[in-house]
């Protein structure tokens, strides 16, 4: 991703710092895994939205909730997919450029 549009910002900004159960509801549901990500990221997260997001279909969002405090299943991973550094790359959604990857 190189550049963000103005509507996926407002997206990933939300996720990453919203309260309201409703709104991480909503944010779910995201067809990006990029904010979702942000959503698994979440300090604030509901217990409910992170357990969920343990199971995401990209295991790049299943990992990211697996680290959040509010998470309360545990999910292994395999060795294999955590060699894999865009399962456990860190930057921030907002400064991600895959394009631009060094790893």
């Amino acid at each position: 991703m190189s550049i963000l549009d103005k509507k996926l910002i407002d997206e990933i900004v939300l996720a990453k710092n919203c309260k309201e159960f409703e709104y991480q509801k909503l944010l779910l549901t995201s067809r990006s895994l990029n904010v979702r990500k942000a959503l698994a990221k979440n300090p604030y997260l509901d217990t409910t939205i992170a357990n969920k997001l343990l199971f995401d279909p990209s295991l790049n969002v299943s990992y990211r909730a697996s680290k959040n405090k509010n998470c309360t299943i545990k999910r292994e991973f395999k060795a294999k997919d955590l060699e894999n550094k865009c399962v456990i790359c860190e930057i921030d959604e907002l400064k991600l450029n895959c394009q631009q990857c060094k790893f």
